[in-house]
């Protein structure tokens, strides 16, 4: 059968051009936004962080049409888009974002990048938190996403899955080269030029983003399998939104603060610690599993500094860099 003839899943098309649509109607005349800014809860962008010289537009997310409600814990009331100018950039940004683990299908955790296509964005912005497991990323420090490992997409998980919408991109599109050089080497002029960056001690390591589904944590083996592959930091979202954003021919940037340290060492073989207590011996702890110890999921107390001013200052230098 012909793509053409291929029916598209219920409405799909029209959920995003009446998304559209109805943002449009809300954004001043003339608004033409190049720049799309997506985040979390804990938001690097605000409205206040818009030119207030400028109009600046406020729409709650759950008024969007087939925009679905998120289930993480978040005031609805702060999920909203906002249109504004940053310099003298356009821009929309997104406050909340969908997860695949909320039980929503990953065309809908994918609906806003569509949408922020047919709204005209031509580079996307995505801000996240993620672990990592490279022992040259530390906790505080933020990571630009190079490149990345979608264990999901590649076992059949992939938001593009199913009917192609030729207009919107191709059906077999590449991932290679999907975090643009371009950008990244801005943002890095843009932090090596701050001298308040500096003089926070804010260090910028490039990174290669390890997708999994959530919302469980992985295994030590999990940690060290990725790590073999060749991973830095695992997260539990972005990936799918930026495939999306490849596929629709965006330019992309990545930025996500470390805001924890993965557990993957191997644990002290269980036989060994019984050899040792029969024969009365105390087994030393690694200074590694100390600091896993500390730093442990469970009592819940790895928090990186909070770097959301930090990454603000980035994206707005960036912004104001790519007019």
């Amino acid at each position: 059968m012909m793509e053409s003839e291929v029916k598209l899943p219920p409405d799909s098309a029209k959920v995003c051009k009446d998304a559209a649509a109805y943002i449009q109607e809300r954004l001043p005349n003339g608004f033409s936004p190049k720049v799309g800014i997506i985040s979390g809860s804990n938001s690097p962008v605000t409205l206040d962080h818009l030119n207030p010289e400028d109009e600046r537009v406020e729409i709650n997310l759950k008024d969007i049409p087939g925009f679905v409600k998120s289930t993480v814990v978040m005031s609805q009331a702060n999920r909203k888009l906002l249109a504004g100018t940053i310099s003298n950039t356009q821009v929309i940004v997104m406050l909340g974002r969908i997860h695949y683990y909320e039980g929503y299908s990953l065309k809908q955790v994918t609906l806003p990048i569509r949408v922020l296509k047919k709204l005209g964005i031509k580079t996307l912005i995505m801000v996240g938190a993620v672990a990592s497991i490279s022992p040259d990323i530390k906790l505080g420090d933020i990571a630009v996403i190079s490149d990345h490992i979608s264990l999901p997409n590649i076992t059949g998980l992939n938001p593009l899955v199913g009917p192609n919408i030729s207009h919107m991109g191709p059906r077999y599109p590449t991932m290679t080269d999907t975090y643009t050089y371009k950008l990244r080497k801005t943002l890095f002029k843009c932090w090596l030029k701050s001298e308040y960056l500096q003089t926070r001690g804010v260090n910028l390591k490039e990174a290669i983003y390890c997708y999994t589904s959530g919302p469980s944590y992985e295994t030590r083996a999990e940690c060290r399998a990725l790590k073999i592959c060749g991973g830095d930091v695992i997260g539990t979202c972005i990936n799918p939104e930026i495939v999306v954003a490849k596929y629709c021919g965006l330019d992309i940037l990545v930025v996500c603060a470390v805001t924890s340290m993965a557990p993957f060492s191997k644990e002290t073989s269980a036989l060994e610690a019984a050899m040792a207590d029969l024969e009365g011996r105390k087994l030393v702890a690694t200074k590694e599993e100390e600091d896993e110890d500390i730093l442990s999921y469970k009592d819940n107390i790895k928090k990186s500094v909070n770097r959301g001013g930090d990454i603000r200052n980035l994206i707005i230098d960036l912004v104001s860099a790519i007019e």
